[in-house]
């Protein structure tokens, strides 16, 4: 989103059947972006799969968080 090649986290704000939707909190001021301009971001899941993944291992990590029952 940024055109940075370094991993970072975002947080998943929701899922649908055609998109994954990301809050982003790296936000490129180089393109005079705000913080708002990074928040529940449409992604296909197609892109998702290929930006969750990093350097040639595709390493992964990710916290799941659940509210209580």
């Amino acid at each position: 989103l940024t055109r940075s090649k370094s991993p970072h986290w975002v947080i998943v704000t929701d899922c649908d059947e055609e998109f994954v939707y990301l809050h982003d909190p790296d936000v490129d001021h180089s393109q005079h972006r705000q913080a708002m301009d990074c928040q529940h971001l449409p992604v296909s899941h197609g892109e998702f799969e290929k930006m969750c993944s990093f350097g040639r291992d595709k390493l992964r990590a990710a916290v799941i968080v659940y509210g209580q029952k």
